[in-house]
């Protein structure tokens, strides 16, 4: 149809709207602009072959076949590891760091375990090389570090009461910088 009768009374717009589960996005197909009559018998062949319904919108120029979108098998288990590891983040954010150290240690290593299986499996072999070329002088040594699970928080030993922290040196901070006008037009205010 030419454009300049796009506008014309009578013509509708016919797309196709796909919804999906989850963070799978929806997906909107433009088919066209058709006259009245055509793009009702287009929109009802459309949900027809794809198990839509039709819904009139924009005060009736746009006739949209809504439909679920057939969505892979891979896919589905992908969205439904999505909402895990959204439900896992929100569950560890709530609770608290000391009384609820076991759980959140717990939960920690479930999100952890979502996480791998969400990365992709296709790397390349050179990873054992990048992993060989780091300097080992900066290496930590693995053998004597604690044995903590990560996201445990306790005390460290001889810091539970309170005498321990009395007896522990003051914080001492350096004293803010001082300003002049010559200084004040120069100064680096931690945006460089």
């Amino acid at each position: 149809m030419p454009d300049s009768e796009v506008d014309a009374p009578g013509v509708l717009d016919v797309q196709v709207y796909s919804t999906r589960p989850g963070p799978i996005p929806n997906s909107r197909t433009d088919v066209g602009a058709y006259a009245s009559h055509d793009a009702h018998r287009i929109a009802e062949s459309l949900a027809r072959d794809l198990g839509g319904t039709i819904e009139p919108m924009r005060s009736d120029t746009v006739l949209r076949v809504i439909h679920e979108a057939e969505v892979s098998d891979t896919d589905r288990i992908a969205a439904e590891r999505s909402v895990q590891v959204r439900n896992l983040r929100a569950n560890i954010s709530v609770l608290d760091p000391v009384a609820d150290a076991e759980h959140i240690t717990a939960l920690a290593a479930d999100l952890d375990e979502l996480r791998a299986r969400s990365t992709p499996a296709a790397r390349t072999d050179n990873t054992a090389a990048v992993s060989a070329s780091v300097s080992t002088s900066s290496a930590v040594d693995v053998e004597g570090a604690p044995t903590r699970p990560r996201g445990l928080v306790t005390a460290p030993p001889g810091r539970s009461s309170g005498a321990a922290r009395a007896t522990s040196p003051a914080l001492h901070t350096a004293p803010a910088p001082t300003h002049t006008a010559a200084t004040s037009r120069s100064a680096d205010h931690g945006l460089g």
